[in-house]
């Protein structure tokens, strides 16, 4: 019978603190991308996916969905079980036997001439052909039969929130994924603008050491050229996580690993849905989360069956009917009311009966058994009622705080693209010194990576909170963009 489980996740995303230098925080692009997984058959093609398409074919295509589809089938067929147990059973039985060949001495007599076995001659002997159908009925089975329907229908529809459940998780970990490949090329715009700073400053600081200005030195040269390749650094990360968010796209929306993917969003923007109030979306997932239904029904479920099981007291009772023949050449069939050959008859008989199998107290153990599964997953159903709040709320708040983030860095950077403005300038006529420069910069790449990652972190948040809502999957989700959904 269905085990429903439900597993809290609690949700961290880590922010680890830059390295300080005159070019920092490029290794935030490493580790947002999922590991690259098995490749499905290859394949030339070009596909063009968004945010929609990701939730859609994740959810379609990924094979963890298709296996947990399986536990459908299966209760599915319990279900058409159940239907054929209400119809007739059937037994039969057919065979070919040796016989005596026995001729009656009188009309109703049972004296053979030649049935005593001291005059037995092997040409005496005859095949003897046999056969019997008997057919049973059930009338009346004090529920055996409709509780485990019952059970069986309960138990397709867990089954079918599980698949629900299971779509879900993979559909968040396709969108984490696509996330990251936005991260990741976010990363590698903002690399190309500061590679162009350090050429700039670069050249300055070459012509100021040939034109011997005061302030300028060799350590200047060699602090810059530091820089770049650490910027350098930083864009082979970058480029890695976009390799490895395309490969994972292609394991999780089953394409094949030579498929071309082309991001139907060119630049990392932060999603513009914003979610109601707290209790709003706590109410949300307690109204649509699978785990709900896939608890209810699974308790229901054993239920069900351990009332099954229970019924086992009482009898089950049944029409039979039974035909049942038997031919043996030069056996002539006997007509005596009293007498039956086994080997040359017809008889045809039909019953209405009870029957009884009781093991002292079997069925109520069995039942007890049953019944602790339910108890199990009464359990689970309690913590989530009480759980599935505490985690909306974990995650709305993960919304909540990179939105501040976000409007502090509007705030921030703009102040700080003026004074790396005014400090190359300055540098550039020798009115400033690189330390200048590289105090700019370095703040400017602190909060500008910042930024870049506080976008990530909203939009995944934004991912995690329709998934833990329940609406991340079937239909459009008012938390997450998808199906034609704009951002």
């Amino acid at each position: 019978m269905v085990q429903a489980t439900m597993k809290t996740t609690t949700f961290r995303i880590r922010s680890d603190r830059p390295r300080r230098g005159w070019i920092v925080g490029w290794a935030v692009a490493t580790g947002v991308c999922a590991p690259a997984a098995a490749q499905p058959a290859a394949s030339s093609a070009t596909v063009t996916i968004g945010r929609a398409e990701v939730i859609d074919r994740a959810a379609e295509r990924n094979p963890q969905v298709l296996s947990t589809r399986a536990e459908i089938q299966r209760y599915e067929a319990l279900q058409n079980q159940v239907f054929a147990a209400r119809f007739p059973s059937f037994t039969v039985q057919a065979g070919v036997a040796t016989s005596l060949q026995a001729e009656l001495v009188e009309e109703n007599g049972t004296e053979s001439r030649r049935a005593a076995y001291k005059d037995f001659s092997i040409d005496q002997l005859s095949a003897a052909f046999l056969g019997s159908i008997q057919g049973i009925q059930p009338l009346y089975t004090f529920g055996k039969i409709d509780l485990r329907g019952e059970a069986a229908d309960a138990g397709l529809r867990a089954s079918r929130a599980q698949v629900r459940m299971t779509q879900a998780d993979v559909a968040l970990e396709a969108a984490k994924i696509y996330e990251g490949l936005l991260y990741a090329r976010a990363v590698l715009l903002f690399l190309d603008d500061i590679e162009a700073i350090g050429e700039k400053t670069l050249e300055q600081t070459e012509d100021l050491l040939d034109e011997q200005a005061p302030g300028v030195s060799e350590q200047d040269i060699l602090r810059i050229k530091s820089a770049q390749g650490l910027a350098a650094l930083g864009k082979t990360e970058a480029l890695a996580g976009e390799s490895q968010a395309l490969g994972g796209l292609r394991a999780y929306l089953g394409l094949g690993k030579n498929t071309k993917i082309i991001a139907a969003d060119e630049y990392q923007e932060p999603i513009s849905i914003q979610p109601s109030r707290v209790e709003d979306v706590i109410d949300l997932a307690l109204n649509n989360r699978p785990e709900f239904d896939a608890l209810k029904n699974g308790i229901l479920a054993f239920e069900k069956l351990a009332d099954a099981e229970a019924a086992a007291y009482f009898p089950n009772i049944f029409l039979a009917g039974l035909v049942s023949a038997a031919y043996t050449p030069g056996r002539e069939f006997t007509q005596s009311r009293y007498v039956f050959d086994p080997l040359g008859h017809f008889v045809a008989g039909a019953l209405i009966g009870a029957q009884w199998q009781i093991q002292w107290d079997m069925a109520g153990q069995r039942a007890n058994e049953v019944r602790a599964d339910a108890m199990k997953l009464t359990g689970l159903l309690q913590w989530a009622e009480q759980g599935i709040p505490a985690e909306v709320n974990q995650v709305y708040q993960e919304v909540v705080r990179a939105r501040r983030d976000l409007g502090q860095l509007d705030e921030t950077i703009p102040l700080t693209k003026q004074w790396l403005v005014r400090a190359s300038a300055n540098y550039g006529v020798g009115l400033g010194t690189s330390r200048d420069v590289a105090d700019a910069v370095t703040n400017y790449v602190l909060l500008k990576t910042a930024e870049i990652r506080a976008v990530y972190r909203l939009n995944v948040a934004l991912a995690e909170l329709a998934k833990v809502t329940g609406t991340l999957v079937g239909g459009e989700s008012p938390l997450y963009p998808g199906r034609g959904t704009s951002k």
